[in-house]
């Protein structure tokens, strides 16, 4: 029994806690399921903010289209009460490491001080905390996927990163 007290405590001191709650994670998936398709027909990064609105209900900005490997979000209107960012990774290419985040991506949430969320090509949605800096996947095959997707092509990832570690791979890439 303390062997197993032991195990328990330790993959909770090393197991990322996961912040977005289910509400959001099921708007989240709602959402990029809208415009993951249009994503992969132009290959083209599209990207926004979400919010919540007067009744307490989650919205997001229009999305933005972006570049096959960046995307630069419009300004949210003043009214906006925003607190987190969104954006897709475009259509599957083996050249792209785009199924996590990039460094950059967790990087400018920090630095705009909100979270983040991430739809990959292969259908994982991510979660970039702003305060631990960290990137955790949230879910695993729950949006669309790009129907040319091969992860059989790409390295593996794993559940959870943070900057250094982001940075670590993309410099292996």
């Amino acid at each position: 029994m303390k062997y197993l007290m032991s195990i328990i405590v330790f993959l909770l001191m090393t197991t990322p806690a996961m912040a977005v709650d289910q509400q959001e994670l099921t708007f989240m998936r709602e959402f990029f399921n809208g415009i993951q398709q249009r994503s992969f027909d132009t290959n083209r990064e599209y990207c926004g903010f979400v919010g919540v609105d007067e009744d307490g209900y989650l919205i997001t900005t229009e999305p933005t289209k972006g570049e096959p490997d960046a995307c630069y979000a419009k300004d949210a209107p003043a009214d906006f009460d925003y607190f987190a960012s969104y954006h897709t990774h475009g259509a599957f290419s083996e050249d792209a490491d785009s199924e996590l985040p990039s460094s950059d991506d967790l990087i400018a949430d920090i630095a705009e001080g909100i979270d983040g969320f991430v739809a990959t090509p292969g259908g994982r949605v991510w979660f970039n905390d702003s305060q631990k800096k960290t990137a955790t996947l949230v879910c695993e095959n729950c949006v669309m996927r790009d129907p040319n997707f091969n992860g059989d092509l790409l390295d593996p990832t794993e559940k959870f990163y943070t900057v250094e570690t982001l940075k670590q791979r993309d410099n292996d890439q």
